[in-house]
């Protein structure tokens, strides 16, 4: 939209919704310089993660517990 006929717009406006634009100008600015919050802060998981987490050396090994299943 040309700038002319924002500003046209915005005078045929009455005093109190010309106020009510600007706070929301004045709002969309404030919200376009704060950085996005889930594309940088955003913590995944994944390999190495759990730091300090040891498996056991079996951690492989077949459970007692199907050994029937198993065979």
């Amino acid at each position: 939209m040309q700038e002319a006929t924002l500003l046209e717009k915005f005078y045929r406006l009455p005093a109190h919704s010309q106020e009510a634009v600007a706070r929301f100008i004045d709002f969309l600015l404030s919200e376009a310089k704060q950085p996005k919050n889930g594309a940088k802060t955003e913590k995944r998981t994944g390999f190495g993660s759990w730091k300090g987490i040891r498996l056991s050396a079996d951690f492989d090994a077949p459970l007692e517990d199907f050994k029937e299943y198993m065979e």
